[in-house]
């Protein structure tokens, strides 16, 4: 393609082969979640079809490292330190690009919290936080995730993790999988 061409839609680069969704100017970029976790991340994050900026989701994209992945696009919203924790509890090796003027400003790797406070429920129906005040689980393995409750001191594992988010359903149809 000579300089003074202009490129139409039908026109494709090697390096335009690999993009399947356009960039975007301001948001988040979750990439690296396990294959099939897009949706259940999105629930536990609260975005849905009411969310008020464009929101890409690609599933099962080929990955090098992975076989496959998902990856998520947020314009018009930054993640905050409890969506992060959110996300790290269903993808612990999911990466953010924080995006600012269609440029990554920021990349980093999400990390499950040492103490998780606020964001499951603790499935002992004899414990406190049930009752009153916010849930704390301490986190004793990462991999895979072992958490246990500070006020019951009952430990659960990764896949009883079904039901305990605050966000009513987020992370069940996960754990059902």
């Amino acid at each position: 393609m000579q300089k003074d061409e202009k490129k139409t839609e039908g026109d494709q680069t090697p390096a335009d082969e690999h993009i399947r969704v356009r960039k975007i100017e301001s948001g988040a970029v979750i990439d690296h979640l396990p294959s099939g976790s897009a949706f259940r991340v999105l629930e536990a994050l609260g975005i849905d079809e009411s969310f008020p900026g464009t929101v890409s989701v690609l599933i099962n994209a080929p990955s090098s490292q992975y076989g496959l992945k998902d990856i998520i696009k947020v314009e018009g919203r930054e993640l905050s330190k409890s969506d992060l924790e959110k996300a790290a509890i269903i993808a612990p090796y999911a990466t953010v690009n924080v995006v600012r003027n269609f440029k990554v400003v920021e990349k980093f790797r999400v990390r499950v919290p040492d103490v998780i406070t606020g964001i499951v429920d603790c499935p002992n129906v004899r414990c406190i936080t049930n009752r009153e005040g916010k849930s704390e689980f301490l986190v004793q393995e990462r991999d895979p995730l072992k958490i246990r409750c500070r006020y019951c001191l009952k430990t659960y594992h990764y896949k009883e993790l079904a039901g305990m988010t605050r966000r009513e359903g987020a992370l069940d149809k996960w754990m059902k999988s």
